[in-house]
């Protein structure tokens, strides 16, 4: 006996094979190098590589990005898009 998927089963599927066009169209953007890095930034900082993402597929879509980002060019991105992620600590000793 089968069971229909449940809601959240599908609701993954569905985020799983979204998240799978996503870097097929972002690798076919990047040189082999800028796309082993941005995988392995994906491993420390999710968020900024999800980020990073989204804005070249974003990029891409405008007509803006007619050619491969190099290494150098997506290491300046990343570095752009994180800066909003510092955070100042103050350390006050009483």
């Amino acid at each position: 006996m089968t069971y229909p998927p449940s809601a959240p089963d599908s609701d993954e599927a569905e985020r799983l094979r979204k998240e799978q066009e996503l870097n097929m169209i972002v690798r076919q953007l990047l040189t082999s190098e800028a796309w082993a890095r941005l995988r392995r930034v994906e491993l420390v900082k999710p968020t900024l590589a999800r980020n990073a993402k989204i804005y070249l597929l974003q990029l891409y879509s405008a007509g803006k990005l007619n050619r491969r980002l190099s290494d150098s060019e997506l290491k300046t991105l990343l570095a752009r898009l994180s800066q909003g992620d510092k955070r100042d600590f103050t350390i006050r000793v009483v």
